[in-house]
Parts: C-alpha cells; sequence; structure tokens
C-alpha cells in the first residue's frame, strides 16, 4: 500500500500537463501513487499521460468518457490505494515535498484532513499572490472530536478558504463511502467540503504553501455565463441545509451564509451584466429571473446595507437587488468593467 495516492483529473491541458505530472514524480516521498483520469480530453492529454506511465511504474492511467470533475476525480478515488490522498489539477503543480511534509504532518498530529495555503500564479508560472495562514488555526495545529463542528463547520459557512481541493485526506473518508456529487459542475470542491468535513474526526492546518494553483484564464472557472448565479444560489441551497442538519442555526451563521451568496453573486454581476455580448433588454430580463428565486430573497432579508463589505459598487448593486432595479445593477456593472480594464 502506498503512504499517498495523488488523482489528478485531465480534460484539455496539454500545455500544463507535463509540469504537473513532472511535480508529482520529483516527490521526495517516493512511496507514492499517482492516477491520471483522462476525462475524455479531446486534445492529446490521454497520449501525454500514457508516455509518462510507460516510464513510472508509479503511474495509473484512467481513459473514459467525460464526465467532469467530480465524475473523474471519483473514479481516480475508486482505485486509490494510498494511505492519504490528495487530488491535482492538471493545469497546477506541487512542491517537491508536498507528500513528505503533509504525510508527516497527518501522522503526527494524527489528523483525518488537512488544509494548507497556496501560491497563485499566472499561465507562465509566476507567484502573484500567496493565500494567508487560516485564522481558525492560529493558535493550534488541529480540533478533534466536537470541536470540528463547533470550530470548523462556522469557517464553511463563511468563506471558501476551507475547500476540499486544497486539502489532504486520510483514508478514512473514503473508506466512509465518500465520493463527489457527479451532477455538481460548479464549485464542486466546497460542496464537496460540506460533506467531508462531516466525515472527519480531527481537522488541521499546515501553514506552508505547498501548492501552486495557476489562474488559468481558459479554464473552466474562468467562463462566467448568467447560468452560473443560478449555480452559485445553489450553493447557498446546500449551506442552508448544512447548517439546519448540524444544529448551526445561529444568527451569525445564518448571516455569513447568506453574506456569502450575496458577496459572490455580486462579484460575478460584472461578467455576466457588464460585458457588451448581449442586449441590455436580455440583462434586465435575467435580473428579474434571478430576483425571482426564493433563497435570494430570504439571503437578501438578513443583509443589511452597512454590513456589506464590498464598497460603493457592492453597497449599490445591493441597492439594486433589495429595491428590484435591474438598470441600476447593469449600469454598475458596465461602469466596474470598465474601470477595471
Amino acid at each position: 500500500m502506498p503512504k499517498v495516492s495523488l488523482i489528478i483529473p485531465i480534460y484539455n491541458v496539454e500545455k500544463y500537463l507535463p509540469q504537473c505530472i513532472e511535480s508529482v514524480q520529483n516527490q521526495t516521498l517516493k512511496d507514492i501513487e499517482i492516477i491520471l483520469v483522462d476525462d475524455g480530453s479531446p486534445d492529446s492529454c490521454g497520449k501525454i499521460a500514457d508516455e509518462y506511465a510507460k516510464k513510472d511504474d508509479r503511474i495509473k492511467v484512467i481513459h473514459q468518457e467525460n464526465k467532469w470533475l467530480g465524475g473523474a476525480r471519483n473514479s481516480g478515488l475508486k482505485i486509490a490505494k494510498g494511505e492519504y490522498i490528495s487530488c491535482i489539477d492538471a493545469d497546477d503543480y506541487i512542491a517537491p515535498s508536498f507528500c513528505e511534509k503533509l504525510n508527516a504532518f497527518s501522522i503526527k498530529e494524527n489528523l483525518d484532513i488537512v488544509s494548507f495555503p497556496f501560491f497563485i500564479v499566472n499561465n507562465a508560472g509566476k507567484v502573484l499572490e500567496t493565500t494567508t495562514k487560516e485564522a481558525a488555526f492560529a493558535d493550534k495545529s488541529g480540533f478533534y472530536g466536537d470541536e470540528v463542528q463547533k470550530i470548523v463547520f462556522p469557517k464553511l459557512l463563511k468563506s471558501y478558504d476551507l475547500n476540499f481541493n486544497v486539502c489532504f485526506f486520510s483514508r478514512k473518508i473514503i473508506d466512509k463511502g465518500f465520493l463527489f456529487d457527479e451532477d455538481i459542475r460548479y464549485a464542486e470542491d466546497y460542496e464537496a467540503a460540506l460533506r467531508v468535513y462531516k466525515l472527519a474526526d480531527s481537522v488541521g492546518y499546515l501553514n506552508e504553501p505547498l501548492y501552486y494553483y495557476r489562474q488559468n484564464d481558459e479554464s473552466i472557472m474562468h467562463v462566467i455565463k448568467f447560468e452560473r448565479l443560478g449555480q452559485i444560489i445553489h450553493l447557498f441551497d446546500l449551506r442552508e441545509a448544512f447548517i439546519k442538519e448540524n444544529g448551526l442555526e445561529t444568527p451569525e451563521n445564518l448571516y455569513n451564509s447568506a453574506h456569502l451568496l450575496i458577496k459572490l453573486l455580486i462579484e460575478k454581476f460584472p461578467f455576466v451584466f457588464g460585458t457588451k455580448d448581449k442586449k441590455y433588454s436580455l440583462k434586465k430580463r435575467e435580473i428579474k429571473e434571478t430576483l425571482k428565486n426564493k433563497s435570494l430573497k430570504t439571503a437578501l432579508s438578513r443583509i443589511k446595507l452597512k454590513n456589506l463589505d464590498m464598497g460603493l459598487f457592492g453597497k449599490l448593486c445591493l441597492i439594486g437587488l433589495k429595491l428590484n432595479l435591474p438598470s441600476l445593477i447593469v449600469f454598475m456593472s458596465k461602469r466596474y468593467l470598465k474601470k477595471s480594464s
């Protein structure tokens, strides 16, 4: 049994795939398993994966029809044999000590899940930003038993920091039946986090960036369409269910859940309603359609103008949402996009 299994879903990333695979091959911890899942990639990714597998017996390659990210990861999880597991996106890469340090830390602190900060890099690999230390773990390396629900769960309701992508987890999580929801095709990592942290008896944080997240403008995460707003609202519904299931219905948690929805929606408005690729009348109709959503109305009822930390742009968009003023949202979206370009 290998100490660590690394699962890499592959789709249309031939430009970056060799760097990702080689960063995994060059780990200082050699006792690892590398699972490359060719998710019906239309480019040469499948051939690239096979070539690397011929030269490294630690590499296993799965070729399958496209099942999107959740389905590709599940295919890897179902055959993974490692004592610990992590998922790596194929346009990202990891530090040489990624497996060694996370494996040692997990064993030393007896942790089921370890999260960590990461570097944000551009397409050329230049570091643009380093994510900061997770505040919940400021004074200790991990939380155990009831602490996970009392301290970690509320963090899931106010930010996307503790998502499933930047984590290293014990095989027991998979043995408890965890798999990705293959119908979720936006923010799979956050949806997964709501379920996976419930399966953990211990959660920790290693304050060392070992992962390089590529801010790839060509990735599906940067293609923003109107449908994305509905997906964001669906994440709010999942959060609300998580709150009820775990007895977390405090005023603070309910507010944080709503604030996260409103903030994320408004951040996307310029890229949905500020562009020139559709008519003004269609933009107004889409905003009116969004405002009919019951979940959005629930979230808006919890948010006060003075508490939204998004500057003038955010506050005016919130006014547009609360007063049903699509023209204000379109105007502010166009203005924001023009100023940032």
